[in-house]
């Protein structure tokens, strides 16, 4: 009988862990984005607002789908469609760095760290940026050129938001899809 109650209680104790909320998931509710306009698809930790604006001075467009968390995280994917031929065929490393330093530059951060990567098979960049403003917001950030789009994928929150399963699931569900 006591042997019965205690594989009860640690049953019991397991049910309750597992239905414990964990901080955050109660806010979240991650939702697949499928662009098939843009060839991507991304998870968003919520229904991400859509916006398309004109790149200042130039005939390139950039759609931008953002999700908030409060003030204090953001999960942003960019696609920037420019004329055929504007972007390289095959981006270098200096290529994507002069991005990530402009990136830098326009959100106001410092490059923590930067590498190369792939996604999809193709050249990209990943970088880690700090706030520069006392905001103390940390970016994860990627970069692919493919074709003649320019795909940016971010996210930033607090300290250690870089690294988080939050900010790795965001990044890993990007996906170029076929049309």
């Amino acid at each position: 009988m006591i042997r019965a109650l205690g594989r009860m209680a640690a049953t019991m104790s397991l049910l309750l862990l597992i239905a414990w909320p964990v901080p955050g998931s109660a806010r979240t509710s991650w939702q697949l984005v499928r662009s098939s306009a843009d060839n991507f698809a991304a998870m968003f930790p919520g229904r991400p607002n859509f916006s398309r604006k004109r790149v200042n001075g130039t005939r390139a467009v950039q759609d931008t789908w953002a999700f908030n968390i409060g003030d204090r995280e953001t999960y942003q994917l960019a696609v920037i469609s420019y004329p055929p031929g504007t972007l390289p065929a095959v981006p270098t490393v200096a290529y994507y760095t002069r991005l990530c330093n402009a990136y830098a530059h326009g959100s106001k951060t410092r490059l923590r760290s930067q590498y190369a990567t792939t996604i999809s098979g193709h050249p990209a960049a990943e970088a880690i940026f700090d706030d520069a403003t006392g905001a103390n917001l940390h970016h994860l950030f990627d970069a692919v050129v493919v074709g003649s789009r320019l795909y940016i994928i971010v996210s930033a929150g607090p300290r250690g938001h870089e690294a988080s399963s939050a900010a790795l699931r965001f990044r890993n569900s990007f996906q170029l899809i076929r049309q």
